[in-house]
């Protein structure tokens, strides 16, 4: 999966390290979307190692993607958080000016 990740167009894995060892890493995905007249991103994926929690990273790697995106000149960028996530009930996107849509239905399959 991490060659892939590297290797296509439409995807990007930012990834935080200390002396070449990864310690958190963001993945990014961008989609196009005709309504939009553009590009959308899309974060799936945002990790950060407990021991480097609450140490400024998952802000930084949240930034670098929005960076990207914005680079990319997407028109939107979003994200799924689980409600039962601490991430979630600490409010960790909001705090960075994410807004959670209340007019969106998150679905899953397979």
């Amino acid at each position: 999966m991490l060659k892939r990740l590297i290797r296509e167009w439409n995807s990007l894995l930012l990834v935080a390290r200390v002396d070449q060892q990864p310690f958190g890493f963001v993945s990014l995905h961008f989609i196009p979307y005709f309504l939009l007249e553009g590009e959308e991103a899309y974060v799936s994926e945002l990790f950060v190692h407990n021991s480097f929690a609450d140490k400024g990273v998952g802000s930084a790697l949240l930034e670098a993607a929005v960076e990207a995106a914005r680079t990319r000149k997407c028109k939107r960028m979003h994200l799924i958080n689980s409600r039962v996530r601490e991430s979630y009930k600490r409010g960790f996107y909001s705090k960075r000016g994410w807004r959670e849509r209340e007019y969106a239905a998150s679905f899953c399959s397979i």
